[in-house]
């Protein structure tokens, strides 16, 4: 329980205390039921069936077995020893930057809230190995991403958007940019695989976008840290190429309808609008990430028959990147297959493509390098 699940389930963190026998007790049926059901600890992508990934969360078969064999027998005690630590958040040691957002009191009078921040960024141009993320108030911040402007014309969108306290946003900034960095509680330090490091652009700001939980109690402020550690160059300057599935006109009432997309990544760079910072005909992928709004049920890419990321089940709880142990080579002339997920029995009228609470998105992120 200490190594997987006090991470998020301890006192002033995002979900209920699991911290002293009693309180785990209290709620067996319902822990029984999520590492069953591979819902709990969070880890959406198929770490071993589609492609084998760097630090999955997900308990094991012997794990989970083990669990249901104590519950079964009623929840013996067990020995009394010391009691395992509860784990504390990982930050980074010496970092080159840290940003913050300014003390924000969010309106989550209707439920959950999502804010922009424009931060500060650097004049020279770097690349983002890791980084950590600290809220002050663990307990209402669900998630937060990180973004970079594509260009000083989105950048000056955001400072206008921005005006000191930040915008309201939800699916992405609202404005171009890249996603580079996804925080979720219970792993609160990044590392990108070694040797890599995503390019942040000189003189360019970075959009931190916070989703707040509906629980926080009115007039409570909240300020989060991001530190980042940065270098000037490193052996694979990583760029996130982002394929959109945009062109979707999904019917209401229905429980999981699919729609399908190809894009070669030729056609991701042009779409970015990165033809001459990219003009490579070769990349090497060493992860990826997913991205849906509220009805997203599940999304899986594939160049082939090779996976390249596969999530099942999404929750927009859980944002993640999910690290490759092994990269792979792609050609800007291959096409990738998404396939894409929706439950709309929420939903009374069709639901398409924007930004919207009662919009969709499908994208699916590929962590890529220039080959030549």
């Amino acid at each position: 329980m200490a190594r997987h699940c006090m991470g998020c389930h301890q006192e002033g963190g995002l979900s209920f205390d699991l911290t002293d026998y009693e309180q785990v007790v209290a709620v067996g049926p319902s822990i029984l039921d999520a590492v069953q059901s591979g819902r709990m600890p969070p880890f959406l992508a198929e770490p071993e069936s589609c492609r084998p990934l760097e630090g999955s969360r997900r308990l094991n078969a012997a794990q989970i077995e083990r669990i249901e064999d104590w519950m079964a027998a009623d929840f013996p005690y067990g020995l009394e020893r010391e009691a395992a630590l509860v784990p504390q958040a990982e930050v980074l040691n010496q970092a080159s930057e840290i940003l913050r957002t300014p003390a924000f009191s969010p309106d989550v009078s209707q439920g959950d809230a999502w804010h922009c921040f424009v931060l500060e960024g650097d004049p020279e141009l770097r690349f983002l190995q890791a980084y950590s993320v600290t809220p002050e108030n663990r307990a209402v911040v669900h998630h937060v991403s990180l973004f970079s402007p594509t260009d000083a014309q989105s950048a000056a969108q955001a400072w206008e958007l921005d005006q000191g306290q930040g915008y309201t946003c939800f699916g992405d900034t609202v404005v171009p940019s890249l996603l580079v960095a996804i925080w979720s509680p219970g792993q609160d330090l990044y590392h990108y695989p070694q040797g890599t490091g995503v390019r942040l652009e000189p003189g360019l700001p970075l959009i931190a976008q916070v989703h707040y939980s509906g629980a926080l109690d009115p007039g409570v402020s909240e300020q989060t840290q991001i530190a980042l550690q940065t270098a000037e160059q490193v052996d694979w300057p990583v760029w996130p190429l982002f394929l959109l599935h945009d062109s979707f006109d999904l019917q209401p009432g229905q429980l999981e309808v699919h729609s399908e997309r190809e894009m070669s990544l030729d056609e991701a760079i042009t779409q970015m609008g990165a033809q001459d910072q990219l003009p490579q005909a070769n990349f090497r992928i060493f992860g990826a990430g997913v991205h849906m709004h509220l009805m997203g049920r599940s999304v899986s890419a594939r160049v082939g028959e090779q996976c390249l990321v596969d999530v099942p089940a999404w929750d927009y709880g859980w944002h993640d990147l999910y690290f490759y142990k092994e990269s792979l080579e792609l050609s800007r002339e291959d096409t990738v297959s998404l396939d894409c997920a929706w439950d709309t029995t929420s939903a009374s009228e069709a639901v398409v493509w924007g930004d919207g609470l009662d919009d969709e998105m499908c994208g699916v992120l590929l962590l890529a390098s220039p080959l030549d």
